[in-house]
């Protein structure tokens, strides 16, 4: 409980916490210093703001480097559809290999061991992991569907552009997502197949990323192997879309050009039962393909998942002349632009689940299990969790479960003890954007001042 209250009293910037002092310059008032980060205005989480939302850092590939809680990371996007090319190991506990099935018969996986969860506070935290991306697929499934289930989708481990729209389709299909290597089914992801038992499996994107051999070595043990796929990435999330959604009034798009934003996405897509639309952000305005297809599902209402620097003002403005409803989900980066997802599209949840910012594989297995049970998905630092999303999580949805997702190599001991990251919290840095913004229309020179109540310790 001495978590929760320390929780509260870290986030409540604008009302209890913080002292927010303006006065006319040469008063007296001790001045601090405004923090790094660039804060900008909240957008409008109903109505599409001007045509220069907050801009989303371009995704210049930096895959090795570690995020900074407050300054956006710098993705690695995929080097091209299909390539399967590695990102690296899920937590670098093992090596990725591809293990070959058992010629004599796949028997079912045996369940992995789960740790109890440890108290952090009232909290209840727990974690899905495995040795490696895969196997930790496998634990998300094994968490999620314990007695099994009647369809599987499976999607390529190493390389996220085909698998992106995935995650909410599964959740919507009551199926776990489960990874693959491009060429070898593992033995151990069979043997979680033959464990769920399911009579359909579905594989997402071409033979290029999910190779034939896995498919007739599926199609050899008796299950109905259906392929969603497309000439490229877009296409394929539009297969997926139109397999998955016949109808769709409320539509997610994202870009498909990175993964943050369309995983958190996923999430809050899958708990609504709607899908997320992938496209290319960097054009002027809506493919005449996906325009055809929120046709087709009778799509009224879109929400857009990142700024204009990721999804450009032009793909807003085509959607709304086409009648479509449009409203923008941003932050200054993938951290505050999941906070502000999750404000938008949960007002409570008994769960929350924490994933990496910078790496797809957990977030996208974990993604569609969280969609499965309604729960928000929190993209987060490798080493702590900003003030702002463990106060949404625990305080305003009131979650009293927290699952962390990939092993000490991708989240940290710190991150599943809610450990909070130093600085200003992304609520903080809104607070100071919004009385900068507002001081640069008044007459003379001001200065914003902090004070902790009591010295008292965020």
């Amino acid at each position: 409980m001495g978590n929760l209250v320390a929780t509260a009293r870290a986030v409540a910037t604008a009302a209890l916490a913080l002292a927010l002092i303006i006065a006319p310059a040469g008063t007296g008032a001790h001045a601090l210093a405004e923090p790094t980060a660039s804060p900008t205005a909240e957008p409008s989480p109903i109505v599409e703001p001007t045509p220069t939302p907050t801009a989303e850092p371009s995704p210049t590939p930096t895959p090795t480097a570690e995020p900074s809680p407050i300054v956006e990371p710098s993705p690695a996007p995929s080097p091209s559809d299909g390539t399967g090319a590695d990102h690296g190991p899920d937590g670098g506990d093992a090596p990725t290999e591809e293990l070959p099935s058992d010629p004599a018969g796949p028997e079912p996986a045996p369940l992995l061991p789960v740790a109890e969860p440890a108290l952090v506070g009232s909290v209840a935290v727990d974690r899905l992991a495995g040795r490696d991306r895969f196997e930790t697929a496998i634990a998300i499934s094994q968490a999620g569907y314990p007695t099994g289930a009647t369809t599987v989708v499976l999607a390529n481990g190493n390389d996220f552009p085909d698998a992106l729209a995935a995650a909410p389709a599964a959740a919507a299909l009551g199926a776990p997502l489960l990874l693959t290597p491009a060429t070898v089914l593992r033995a151990d992801v069979l043997a979680e197949i033959v464990r769920l038992t399911p009579t359909r499996v579905r594989i997402v994107g071409g033979v290029s990323v999910v190779g034939r051999s896995v498919q007739t070595q599926l199609e050899k043990l008796g299950y109905q192997v259906d392929r969603l796929a497309g000439a490229d990435r877009y296409a394929t999330a539009r297969s997926i879309v139109a397999s998955a959604f016949p109808s769709a009034a409320e539509v997610i798009v994202a870009t498909g050009v990175d993964f943050a934003d369309a995983l958190v996405a996923s999430a809050a897509a899958g708990s609504r039962g709607i899908p997320v639309v992938l496209v290319n952000g960097q054009a002027t305005s809506v493919d005449a393909e996906t325009l055809a297809l929120l046709s087709k599902i009778g799509a009224a209402r879109v929400s857009l998942v990142g700024g204009s620097s990721v999804l450009s003002s032009g793909i807003a403005a085509s959607l709304k002349k086409a009648g479509i409803a449009v409203a923008r989900y941003a932050g200054a980066d993938r951290y505050e632009t999941a906070y502000k997802v999750n404000q938008a599209f949960f007002s409570s949840s008994s769960r929350a689940f924490l994933a990496s910012g910078t790496d797809f594989p957990d977030a996208l297995a974990g993604a569609a299990l969280a969609g499965a049970v309604g729960a928000p998905l929190y993209s987060v630092a490798s080493t702590c969790i900003d003030g702002s999303m463990k106060f949404d999580a625990l305080s305003r949805l009131g979650a009293s479960e927290v699952t962390v997702l990939g092993g000490e190599g991708v989240l940290t001991a710190s991150v599943a003890a809610l450990t909070e990251c130093p600085g200003y919290s992304i609520s903080e840095r809104q607070l100071f954007g919004k009385l900068t913004t507002q001081l640069k229309g008044l007459p003379g020179r001001y200065s914003i001042s902090v004070r902790e109540l009591s010295g008292q310790a965020r």
